[in-house]
């Protein structure tokens, strides 16, 4: 499971945004650089609509693309490989 981080308080301190994109679900994705410990942090996966955010455990973006592709899915971050199982 990965760790869910604190939405508000992470928009507050203002992260680098790496990229934002539409995952196949329709659910904007925002990728972020940790605020204080930057890119020593894994990337930080946001989703906006529903004000939560959680650390991915990956430090590149474009590793997050086909099997890894990110949703939100029952309050928790999930990989497309992980729905493909379920």
């Amino acid at each position: 499971m990965y760790q869910k981080l604190n939405y508000q308080k992470l928009i507050d301190a203002e992260p680098y945004e790496y990229g934002t994109w539409i995952n196949s679900l329709g659910q904007a994705v925002v990728f972020l650089e940790h605020p204080y410990d930057g890119d020593e942090y894994p990337v930080i996966v946001s989703f906006p609509q529903y004000d939560a955010a959680f650390n991915s455990e990956f430090f590149e973006v474009p590793d997050m693309q086909g099997d890894y592709e990110p949703f939100y899915k029952n309050g928790k971050l999930v990989f497309a490989y992980e729905l493909q199982t379920n």
